[in-house]
Formats: structure tokens, C-alpha cells, sequence
């Protein structure tokens, strides 16, 4: 239920009970809101990339 409550209101569990006065969630989103939408693919097609790298490295 818990989940469910931050899904629907955008916020960290942590933030809703008051564990933290600050929520990840929300800045992590607003930076995220300040780039064009070009931008955002960029980062998420960046992302992607990176996972994709860090998957594939040989093991030295």
C-alpha cells in the first residue's frame, strides 16, 4: 500500500514518513522536468548505453 502512496504521489517512502526532509524522488524529477524533451532522450538513450557497457566489459 505503502508503494502504491508514493507511486501516486511522486514521493520517496522515506520522505512520506518523514525520515527525510528531503525526497530524491521529486528533485531527481524536477531536474529531469528542466531538460527538453530532446534531452531527455538523450540522457535516458546515454543510460541505456552505460548499462549496456558496464553488461558487456570483459573482466579483467
Amino acid at each position: 500500500m505503502l508503494v502504491e502512496i508514493c507511486r501516486m504521489y511522486g514521493v520517496s517512502a522515506d520522505f512520506l514518513l518523514g525520515l527525510s526532509d528531503e525526497d530524491p524522488d521529486f528533485d531527481r524529477h524536477q531536474r529531469q522536468e528542466a531538460l527538453r524533451p530532446d534531452e531527455q532522450a538523450e540522457v535516458r538513450a546515454y543510460t541505456k548505453y552505460l548499462i549496456w557497457k558496464r553488461t558487456h566489459q570483459t573482466k579483467k
